[in-house]
């Protein structure tokens, strides 16, 4: 059975976050003060790693396939997140 679940996200130009395999990043948001990513997975999957990116508004981004998450705005700032592939 396949649910929803939400993950705290730093504000970092990369991390890893591990998800159940077969997982679907539907959105990330701010959530009171903290940066949360949603996410439906299959909570008895065995996990594999996701690569999380962040980049600023004018920044450059390196070469790379990515896949758009969303934008997000924090504390003034506004964010770009992507899935690194």
């Amino acid at each position: 059975m396949r649910t929803i679940f939400k993950y705290p996200l730093n504000v970092t130009d990369t991390q890893e976050l591990w998800l159940p395999k077969g997982s679907q990043i539907l959105d990330v948001q701010r959530q009171d003060t903290k940066i949360m990513l949603w996410a439906e997975i299959d909570p008895h999957a065995i996990s594999e790693v996701h690569t999380i990116e962040f980049h600023g508004t004018g920044n450059p981004i390196e070469k790379g396939e990515r896949k758009y998450i969303a934008t997000v705005q924090h504390y003034g700032l506004v964010w770009h997140v992507y899935e690194r592939l």
